[in-house]
């Protein structure tokens, strides 16, 4: 049995290897849209330990423009103090996302961000997906779809490196947590193919018919064997 301790320093050196994957395949910039409202989304990775502090204040304050609301209602108005401590954990990697296009007039903005690391989930290995955040005027333009295409491909890029294998076993695929009240995020990823986890809190029917969601799904989607 894994203590924690134990888990934190597999988490550490298995993050190493998908940050190398990472800064070799991961785009480093996006061009959406059409002349004149053409768009270059510039991305930069980073581990957490060597995110700066401004930074991560900025990925909170988009993450409370988004979701703020929601998670006030469900865990009080002091869910920043856990939601901060969650965005260090070990072994997380950040990507930022800034606007570079030419009328942009702040590049250093952040005007979304990703993170992830390689945890056990149940029974699998996977990449979880802990946050996928983008500020609302840069929302509808394809690029969180563009983001998930790329972040899809990570498993099979890590599984490719044998020492990797060798030392950890193979990558069993990615998953995710969506509130339930997210509608459209929850069909955005059954659109790109994934499915409630074995291990997801699941909707129930009470006696009287009525339907009772869950405050959140695990979703994952796992390599074909």
């Amino acid at each position: 049995m894994w203590d924690a301790l134990s888990i934190q320093n597999r988490e550490l050196k298995q993050s190493k290897y998908l940050f190398q994957v990472i800064q070799k395949q991961f785009p480093r910039e996006f061009t959406l849209g059409e002349h004149p409202l053409l768009k270059v989304i510039g991305i930069s990775p980073y581990r957490v330990e060597k995110l700066a502090r401004p930074l991560l204040n900025e990925c909170l304050s988009i993450l409370d423009d988004n979701l703020g609301p929601t998670y006030a209602a469900l865990n009080g108005s002091d869910w920043k103090a856990a939601k901060e401590l969650e965005m260090q954990e070990s072994g997380l990697i950040y990507l930022l996302l800034r606007d570079l296009s030419t009328e942009s007039s702040d590049k250093n903005k952040l005007i979304g961000f990703l993170s992830m690391k390689i945890v056990s989930d149940g029974d699998d290995q996977v990449i979880y997906l802990y946050e996928i955040q983008i500020t609302s005027e840069y929302r509808n333009i394809r690029l969180g779809s563009l983001l998930m295409k790329e972040f899809l491909r990570l498993p099979d890029l890590v599984n490719d490196n044998q020492e990797f294998v060798d030392k950890y076993d193979y990558i069993d695929g990615t998953s995710l947590t969506v509130f339930s009240s997210n509608g459209k995020a929850y069909e955005f990823y059954l659109r790109l193919g994934y499915q409630l986890a074995k291990h997801s809190p699941t909707d129930r029917r009470l006696r009287g018919g009525k339907l009772v969601k869950p405050q959140y799904y695990i979703l994952s989607l796992l390599n074909q064997l």
